[in-house]
């Protein structure tokens, strides 16, 4: 139905991490667009270059170092960034390609923020892209809604793919004429879901507009449009052994962006279960579901997109291997850090680490996935900036492990913005072990960024 959606979950999880992220008046990339990258080629020709873009909120990054190693360290070509942000060079299946930026500087030391690709192939076109979006002001503009004249309502919520505003219809009782009010976007075109809401807050009715354009003082005129009753949608989960909680949100998205985000349900029992009102789905939207669960060290992500009516799924059927207690060890000789799992019915495609350490007044946080799923080697880098190669067991801020639609292979190039469901339907699952013990530790330097967040989002 919307193809390739990018970002989608991304924009989803960041959304439950951070509350109603529509009103940071930050323009986020579009769910659709992977725009910079033109996607993993079927079996390119050997010699056929590797390319890396680091991006960052300035634009293409200039300067950034990259070491272009095969799969036993070699290095093939140590590098930097050129005026368009790039970097590339042929080398063999398999390899590793790790980008370093500038440092930041503080109180006599260096922080340094290491990204790196395993398991890359000829052909591969890779994104390292840090910008946050565009401060963009608020576009003021008002709107002139119907009546409902099937329920009493108490606000209106006017909610866009860049903006939430509520209007009031002032009396709380049945509306027979028009309201009027004045809601904020921070976008020139966005998609509308206008959700009548009754005076309990709950979802009763709506009506949808898809490529509305903003003009700051405008009035949009939408007296015409005729609102749809929501109907109660019920939630379950089968095969919950644990018998844990399993919170949920369910979203309504486009190309565009997230459109309507409800305060999420928590699921209980075995099954687990839960109903909700929530307004009908219209033409060119999108449904994702989002659920999480906790179990022992192992946090467990499960996502649905492309579903419509009562919502069944099999929970324990979705799930990958937990992490056990048993800390994660890591293998000087090999430069490979192993952790151990247990359980689960599906087999991780891939898996992402953050781990982190110091020396001589360098400090750095080192971001790497790779395909697998109990272990990742790292390469040993060259010591021409520093010496960032763990002689003793790294300092670990994450491992994640995600079962993805079409394997490492089809994420590879844009791994670092997190998963990227694709087609009209689909499901991925997702796992991550922090340790506990080591929570404080990932404080001890700045850090630009946190990818292992945009793979898992707390609510």
């Amino acid at each position: 139905m919307l193809g390739d959606m990018g970002r989608l979950y991304w924009v989803l999880l960041a959304l439950a991490a951070c509350g109603d992220d529509s009103n940071r008046k930050i323009a986020d990339a579009p769910p659709g667009g992977q725009h910079d990258a033109p996607g993993q080629m079927d079996a390119p020709p050997v010699n056929t270059p590797v390319t890396v873009l680091v991006k960052d909120d300035a634009g293409p990054t200039q300067g950034a170092h990259v070491y272009f190693q095969a799969n036993d360290s070699t290095v093939i070509s140590s590098t930097t960034t050129d005026t368009g942000g790039t970097a590339s060079a042929v080398m063999p299946m398999g390899g590793f390609v790790t980008v370093v930026p500038s440092p930041q500087n503080g109180k006599g030391s260096l922080f340094y923020h290491l990204s790196t690709w395993a398991g890359v192939k000829p052909g591969d076109h890779l994104i390292l892209d840090d910008s946050g979006g565009t401060e963009v002001p608020p576009t003021n503009v008002t709107v002139v809604l119907p009546p409902d004249p099937n329920h009493t309502v108490g606000q209106y919520q006017v909610s866009t793919t860049c903006g939430v505003g509520y209007i009031s219809v002032g009396t709380g009782s049945a509306v027979v004429a028009t309201t009027t009010g004045t809601v904020s976007v921070y976008c020139a075109t966005a998609d509308v879901l206008v959700v009548a809401l009754d005076i309990d807050g709950q979802a009763v009715s709506s009506f949808y507009v898809a490529a509305q354009a903003f003009v700051e003082g405008d009035t949009i005129d939408y007296s015409l449009k005729t609102f749809t009753n929501s109907a109660t949608r019920n939630y379950q989960f089968t095969n919950n052994t644990d018998t844990a909680d399993i919170p949920v949100t369910d979203v309504l998205t486009s190309t565009r962006g997230t459109i309507y985000a409800p305060q999420g349900m928590t699921l209980s029992g075995n099954p687990a279960v839960s109903s909700a009102v929530f307004p009908a789905v219209p033409t060119g939207a999108l449904d994702l579901i989002t659920a999480d669960q906790y179990a022992g060290m192992t946090e467990r992500v499960f996502l649905e997109w492309g579903t419509t009516g009562d919502y069944t799924q099999d929970w324990a059927a979705h799930l990958l291997p937990d992490f056990t207690a048993d800390l994660p060890t890591f293998d000087t000789g090999t430069h490979a850090l192993a952790w151990t799992t247990t359980g689960g019915a599906l087999v991780p495609d891939l898996v992402g680490t953050q781990t982190y350490g110091s020396g001589n007044s360098t400090y750095w946080n080192w971001d790497m996935f790779g395909p697998g799923g109990t272990s990742l080697a790292f390469p040993a880098l060259p010591t021409d900036l520093a010496d960032f190669n763990y002689t003793h067991d790294p300092g670990i801020n994450a491992i994640v492990t995600a079962k993805v639609p079409g394997g490492y292979d089809s994420i590879r190039a844009t791994v670092f913005a997190g998963p990227h469901p694709s087609g009209a339907t689909g499901t991925i699952s997702v796992n991550r072990y922090i340790p506990m013990s080591t929570l404080a530790a990932t404080r001890q330097a700045p850090k630009k960024r946190d990818v292992m967040r945009r793979w898992i989002r707390h609510r």
